[in-house]
């Protein structure tokens, strides 16, 4: 009868192998790893992944204002593109650091992308659409409603 399970090949797997097969045994034999993954830094990651986004109506001036908190990006790394009706801002979040503990050199890298998107108001042209970037606030507006144009008739 063949075996199953981890030693279904013929070998045996050393303790430290089994320990490592779940989390409680990583947590428990390395538990500097968890420790880089404090809740107050995996917000962060999140925060900066799925960013902030405020929307503000101006009635007067018929105009929407976009918001958007992008911390420690710069427009460099910011994209805005209009497509099929919305308003599309994505970028990539890059983060290193780099440290000595205790005789070894740590290093430690993130990166992930990102991408939020309003909905335009039908008829929205890009060149009404502006954009300026300040202080990890990227500030979108455009114009609220654009002229709906009516059908037209045409003639047999």
């Amino acid at each position: 009868m063949p075996r199953e399970g981890p030693e279904a090949d013929g070998h045996r797997r050393a303790p430290i192998s089994r320990a490592l097969a779940d989390d409680r045994g990583v947590k428990r034999i390395y538990p500097s790893v968890i420790k880089g993954t404090h809740p107050k830094r995996r917000s962060e990651v999140v925060h900066l992944l799925k960013p902030r986004i405020d929307l503000h109506e101006d009635a007067e001036k018929n105009l929407v204002t976009a918001t958007f908190e992008l911390p420690g990006l710069t427009k460099d790394q910011v994209n805005i593109n209009m497509h099929a009706g919305n308003l599309i801002i994505s970028g990539e979040v890059s983060e290193s650091t780099e440290k000595s503990e205790h005789g070894y050199a740590v290093r430690e890298r993130r990166t992930g992308r990102f991408s939020r998107s309003v909905g335009l108001p039908e008829g929205t042209k890009v060149s009404a659409v502006a954009s300026s970037m300040e202080n990890g606030v990227l500030t979108a507006t455009y114009p609220k409603a654009t002229a709906v144009q009516e059908p037209q008739r045409i003639v047999i």
